[in-house]
């Protein structure tokens, strides 16, 4: 079985000082537009044969998650996080749920008092759990999988006050995995 997925996702990010002005918590709420694709699955009944194809489907999906940052420099951070996407089978798509976890650095191109643009680049590793499908009267059972991703954002963040912030990301997912 081969499996890839690409995600763009907009992030909604909330950003707000824990403990220390070199730690910051970012709750984070998750937009994503995936592909996940799994070789075409034929199989014979005693009334004729089948096709399973779930290959080149996009799917929108909501999510939700957190980071924590440590202030490396007044430009550079590093950053892990950890969230959750469901992506809900509907119109014949295969349903799933990608757990996340991320690794990243990332770097203030543009930083001002009360506003600063960043780029981020990091690892994540994605735990996806799928959904039985229904095809007649069969159903596919799929394994749970795991894929190693590389990730790329631009964002921007705006300085509510002395300790919340407010921002947005886009960032984009694929996966160094096929199977």
């Amino acid at each position: 079985e081969k499996m890839k997925t690409l995600s763009i996702a907009l992030l909604t990010l909330i950003s707000s000082s824990a403990m220390a002005q070199e730690i910051s918590v970012r709750a984070k709420v998750i937009g994503s537009e995936a592909d996940l694709s799994a070789d075409s699955v034929r199989f014979s009944q005693t009334s004729g044969s089948q096709d399973v194809d779930n290959d080149g489907d996009t799917q929108s999906a909501f999510g939700y998650g957190a980071d924590i940052e440590f202030m490396m420099s007044e430009q550079a951070r590093l950053g892990t996080g950890l969230s959750i996407t469901n992506y809900n089978e509907g119109d014949d798509k295969l349903g799933y749920t990608d757990v996340t976890w991320s690794g990243y650095g990332s770097f203030d191109f543009v930083k001002q008092q009360l506003l600063s643009l960043y780029g981020t680049a990091g690892l994540s590793f994605h735990n996806l759990s799928l959904e039985d499908q229904k095809v007649g009267p069969m159903t596919l059972k799929y394994k749970d999988t795991g894929l190693l991703n590389y990730d790329l954002a631009l964002g921007g963040r705006a300085k509510l006050n002395d300790q919340v912030t407010f921002g947005l990301e886009y960032k984009f997912t694929d996966t160094f995995s096929n199977n």
